[in-house]
């Protein structure tokens, strides 16, 4: 395949050449994509949100892929936020046209653009993040983060028919028991499947505060684990 890209407004800010553990059942590439509108408390990808920062040519990462065909199974856009981009869906093009399946990896910010991707680019699997209880977004990602959108990406993905997981980052100081609780039900009222509690990893998070609040973690995964065997029993922790 000849393809000559004219890179537009899409900006990668990194990539790894492979992972086991980010697309199941896959061995995959991850792009990660440059931009995002809010700023996550937890975040460990800081260098990523600045959209304007520097990035990698398309055309470098488009070789990378080429030359995996065939060793590789899937890829995966993540970020950053990859809908940050309008034509996200033209990249996941290319990338299929390669032979490769492909999953996203989103916040749910902008639901028109998820909406659109799941229907038209043959997504094969998105995991989304879920912040907070809807009504609490702004005290995790910030002023902007709009916990609606959020919400609507949700119900667009059940809706979809594409596999799924949702996911949500704990930690004492930003979520409590009963935050998480408030979205185990509402996934529970969604008839969500998959739904994972993942341990905030301190290394390099947005807010480095977060390494002194914490106290004693093991209490408060207790309490959530004893829980969640009642609330959502088919919740896994990582």
């Amino acid at each position: 395949m000849n393809t000559v890209i004219t890179q537009t407004g899409f900006k990668v800010g990194g990539l790894t050449s492979l992972t086991t553990i980010d697309f199941p059942g896959r061995l995959a590439a991850i792009i990660f994509v440059r931009g995002c509108p809010w700023r996550c408390r937890y975040c460990h990808n800081g260098s990523l949100l600045n959209a304007e920062g520097r990035g990698l040519p398309w055309d470098e990462v488009f070789g990378f892929l080429k030359s995996r065909v065939k060793l590789l199974d899937g890829v995966v856009f993540s970020g950053g936020e990859p809908t940050f981009w309008n034509d996200l869906p033209f990249y996941v093009q290319l990338t299929r046209q390669l032979g490769y399946e492909v999953a996203i990896h989103t916040n749910g910010a902008y639901p028109e653009r998820l909406e659109r991707l799941l229907a038209e680019a043959k997504i094969s699997w998105v995991a989304m993040d879920i912040k907070a209880p809807f009504n609490e977004y702004a005290k995790v990602c910030g002023a902007e983060a709009d916990g609606g959108k959020a919400r609507e990406s949700a119900e667009i993905i059940v809706r979809s028919g594409v596999p799924y997981e949702f996911r949500t980052t704990i930690h004492p100081a930003i979520l409590s028991v009963a935050d998480v609780l408030v979205i185990a039900r509402y996934l529970n009222h969604l008839k969500a499947e998959h739904f994972t509690l993942q341990r905030c990893q301190m290394e390099n998070v947005l807010d480095p505060s977060l390494r002194d609040e914490g106290g004693d973690f093991e209490p408060y995964l207790r309490e959530l684990q004893r829980e969640f065997a009642r609330v959502f029993p088919r919740a896994e922790f990582r």
